[in-house]
């Protein structure tokens, strides 16, 4: 299976969050895509080996590379693809290839308009492909003392091509250090906020999937 963690801007958490799932969701023995140019998190997975175990993990530029990964992809091979923050060729394949696509976002103004060209570039590929493409937004990197997110929440859920996760991803010191060596939240401060809601938000992916491999039995 496939999950790609996609948006059309950078700078939303998207390393960040594949990082983490790929410790949150170690038991079905993922496999790290990096598809950025910049290949961050394969960077950090090298960054990882000088503090524990790296994660099985592999960097592609091409729509060739990708493909081999689909003819591998099944429900006992998971891999998390970390895409680019634009819209291009390899990002839309790896869409039209995954079985669950990821798309964060903060608060803030610029990044919801990132979100909503990303809406476009779904609504794009859902017409050319004969389906409904939808990916599951997570509010991700917003600041601890704002609970309320309602006018967000409203604008998300009422798009075609979004569905909502329940859980939110808080800004937080120790997951920015954590992630600058290497490292998930759970392996560098556990049962802190932070690892709390990686695991809500794990359970809730976890579900997805399970979801998702009813459908293809």
């Amino acid at each position: 299976m496939i999950i790609a963690v996609a948006q059309s801007k950078g700078g939303v958490s998207k390393s960040t969050i594949v990082m983490n799932l790929m410790y949150y969701l170690a038991k079905y023995n993922p496999v790290l895509v990096d598809t950025d140019v910049q290949q961050s998190t394969y960077q950090l997975n090298k960054i990882r080996s000088k503090k524990t175990n790296s994660f099985k993990s592999m960097a592609i530029t091409s729509i060739p590379q990708l493909e081999n990964i689909y003819k591998d992809s099944d429900e006992n091979n998971l891999f998390i693809v970390d895409t680019i923050g634009a819209d291009t060729n390899l990002t839309r394949a790896v869409l039209l290839m995954s079985d669950l696509i990821i798309s964060p976002t903060t608060d803030r103004t610029i990044d919801v308009m990132g979100l909503m060209n990303f809406q476009s570039v779904l609504q794009d590929l859902s017409s050319k492909s004969g389906g409904t493409i939808k990916a599951h937004v997570v509010i991700s990197n917003v600041l601890p003392n704002i609970k309320r997110f309602d006018e967000l929440r409203d604008l998300i859920i009422s798009t075609q091509h979004f569905n909502l996760f329940h859980s939110i991803i808080r800004q937080r010191s120790d997951i920015a250090n954590a992630v600058g060596q290497g490292l998930s939240i759970g392996e560098y401060s556990s049962n802190s906020k932070g690892d709390n809601e990686y695991r809500l938000l794990a359970v809730e992916i976890e579900k997805l999937l399970a979801d998702t491999y009813k459908k293809h039995i």
